[in-house]
């Protein structure tokens, strides 16, 4: 079959163009399986809908497949709604591809399945959470009498019903992602964020906004390190590939596994620069100083609050002396100087005190003003409710919000409505 690929168009926003790795991992398994494959990402393209409908006409796919990985920016201040920009990529899709079916999937399709199908009825058929094995049994049985687990359908009546949950993939065993079906050109001449590898799915961390958990599992899967370091040699003989991402909730945890891969990448003498998001607790200035050698340029740390009363209500797993201690570590010491650190903290979150506010907001203002120049930056935002997120049970309970709050609004106006924000200090 000729299936086609399609990453979500974004809409008109300044958005960072983000290589589709999820794609890459299903356009890999669908050709080793037989069939003709192609992708295309609005995102990238002069025209996004316009030339998507173009090369949709063109190919003629038997099938098509959306993927839908984010559903809003998750700015409180300067909001950008992709649900509506995704709304327009199917409608723009089912106008161009005749009777094929709409298939989507995606993280951002996986938070709201039902309410999706049940509001956008050009959608022939939904993904629930990792398909790299559900699809290929879908396209194998969409004429068949029954579904593969994991699938989201019509019945006759047109009433959207799901055939049943399934196991995650193994994802050590799934194939390297090939990306000769997109071409990353004008994705490596962006931002280090652009190209992403991942080297573990799934997160046993319990943080209350977070879905990844419910998205990819609570347990580590992870993938050799053998393998990661294949991947990257791959795309630097094949595409000159010098910057990437590593795609993961937290590269460094299990520290065993990072670390494994890590002195991989310095043994192989690659010349590397890559970034990541990174657990807070357990860094060490030996384990800094083996990132630094093996290509890191840049880490992200999420410790999302300062005060103790606000760590516990998110469920970090943290101490406020952990930060400190880690933030003294990058700062003072001159190994580290050229390291570029970021922060990121919400305001206001699950049990956070007016003291504790101030404490982030002082960290943000020292951080921009005063460490700027030393390759030191700050983010600050509210927590975004997500549906499956223990937060969200949080904000119900204290009244933040109503049990009849629409997390997917469809005028971009309600958005203002799903964000968290400490009843005491709202």
């Amino acid at each position: 079959m000729k299936i086609l690929l399609v990453q979500a168009w974004l809409g008109k926003g300044k958005d960072l163009l983000v290589y589709p790795l999820g794609l890459a991992y299903l356009a890999t398994v669908l050709e080793k399986a037989g069939h003709e494959v192609r992708m295309v990402d609005p995102n990238a393209l002069s025209n996004p809908l316009e030339d998507t409908a173009r090369v949709v006409r063109k190919f003629s796919p038997h099938a098509v497949g959306i993927s839908f990985r984010n559903l809003d920016n998750q700015l409180r201040i300067d909001p950008v709604y992709y649900y509506k920009a995704f709304q327009q990529t199917i409608e723009t899709i089912r106008q161009s591809c005749g009777n094929a079916p709409i298939i989507v999937g995606g993280p951002a399709f996986s938070m709201a399945p039902q309410t999706i199908m049940e509001r956008n009825p050009s959608i022939d058929f939904g993904l629930f959470l990792e398909a790299e094995e559900s699809l290929p049994e879908l396209l194998d049985n969409l004429a068949g009498p029954t579904l593969p687990a994991g699938v989201y359908h019509r019945d006759q009546k047109g009433t959207v019903r799901f055939s049943g949950e399934r196991e995650l993939p193994d994802f050590a065993a799934l194939p390297m992602p090939r990306r000769h079906f997109l071409d990353p050109g004008p994705y490596l001449k962006n931002s280090i964020e652009s190209l992403g590898i991942q080297t573990r799915r799934g997160c046993p961390l319990s943080c209350a906004y977070c879905v990844y958990p419910r998205l990819n599992g609570r347990h580590w899967r992870l993938r050799p390190p053998e393998h990661v370091v294949e991947e990257i040699e791959h795309l630097q003989s094949t595409w000159n590939v010098r910057r990437i991402t590593f795609a993961d909730s937290v590269v460094n945890l299990p520290y065993d596994h990072s670390t494994r891969l890590f002195t991989l990448i310095r043994e192989k003498g690659r010349d590397l620069e890559w970034m990541g998001y990174m657990h807070v607790s357990g860094i060490t200035e030996d384990y800094l100083q083996l990132c630094l050698q093996s290509g890191c340029t840049s880490l992200i740390f999420s410790p999302d609050a300062l005060s103790p009363e606000a760590l516990r209500g998110l469920r970090k797993n943290i101490t406020p002396e952990d930060i400190g201690k880690l933030r003294r570590m990058v700062d003072k010491n001159p190994a580290f100087r050229r390291l570029r650190v970021e922060w990121t903290f919400f305001l206001n979150p699950p049990g956070e005190t007016f003291h504790g506010m101030l404490e982030t907001l002082w960290f943000y203002i020292r951080t921009k003003i005063f460490f700027k120049r030393r390759n030191r930056n700050c983010f600050i935002n509210w927590i975004r409710l997500e549906p499956c997120s223990s937060v969200y049970q949080r904000a119900l309970h204290e009244g933040v919000v109503e049990p009849h709050t629409d997390l997917l609004p469809e005028d971009p106006a309600g958005l203002a409505k799903t964000f968290y924000s400490a009843p005491n200090l709202s």
